[in-house]
């Protein structure tokens, strides 16, 4: 400011020395907007001052929240922990106990599967014939005969293929000893349930007697009949009819 008016007298002075009155108001003019962008300039700086000075002190009490935030945090963690701490005892027990039970059962189901795998390879050629299904049923490792194969329409009397197959059957359970299996028999729904349920429990009792003929332990055999109330079909045409008449050999878990 000194400096502006400064040259401001110098100007004024001069004005009386001769010269020219537009050199003189161009002068002075140019001299008064230089001065206005100072101030201009000197506002936005202080200004922008003030901002920063702002930014500082909301980012003081953001640091600050966040930093109680964190040692908020930091408090319950340590609670859980030690709450952890107290209680490991009690639970590496017990997970040390589930893990000894996860290893029977995966030790039980190797040995389940290893089972299976030898019936279902000493019963292959059977599959094959098509005189036999292996299935899980339940989870039951279950052998399903149709009673084309075995019987006549309303008997329960073996035919001669029905006896040649459960030769064979007999053979591949006896390759497994120790274990215990029930021979089930099922009907479809036509004609009566006492019927019915006469007829399966006679066919079922039919097979058996064949298995232990055929070299099957008779301690290792039982049989049931359940009529026509365990189908697996409808029951609604031949067809699935004939899908329910059938005899299932179990294999009963351990």
């Amino acid at each position: 400011m000194k400096t502006v008016f400064t040259v401001l007298t110098f100007l004024l002075l001069s004005s009386g020395c001769g010269i020219a009155e537009e050199i003189y108001q161009r002068d002075v003019n140019a001299l008064k907007k230089s001065l206005n962008e100072s101030q201009e300039a000197h506002q936005t700086l202080e200004k922008r001052c003030n901002n920063l000075a702002e930014a500082k002190r909301a980012l003081g009490v953001r640091a600050a929240e966040a930093e109680k935030k964190l040692i908020t945090k930091f408090d319950g963690c340590a609670r859980e922990l030690s709450i952890l701490q107290s209680k490991g005892g009690k639970l590496g027990n017990k997970l040390r106990q589930a893990l000894g039970r996860i290893d029977r059962l995966e030790s039980l189901a190797t040995k389940q599967r290893a089972v299976f795998q030898r019936l279902r390879d000493a019963l292959s050629s059977l599959v094959k014939a098509g005189k036999l299904q292996v299935a899980i049923i339940r989870g039951q490792f279950t052998l399903k005969l149709r009673d084309k194969i075995l019987f006549d329409t309303g008997q329960s009397y073996l035919k001669k293929i029905g006896k040649e197959t459960l030769t064979e059957v007999a053979q591949a359970l006896s390759a497994l000893p120790g274990r215990r299996y029930q021979v089930a028999g099922h009907t479809d729904s036509v004609g009566g349930a006492n019927g019915n349920w006469k007829l399966s429990a006679e066919r079922a009792w039919s097979v058996t007697k064949t298995l232990i003929k055929a070299g099957v332990p008779s301690d290792a055999l039982s049989f049931a009949g359940y009529g026509q109330f365990q189908p697996t079909a409808s029951n609604e045409d031949d067809e699935t009819r004939a899908l329910n008449r059938r005899i299932e050999i179990v294999l009963i878990p351990d």
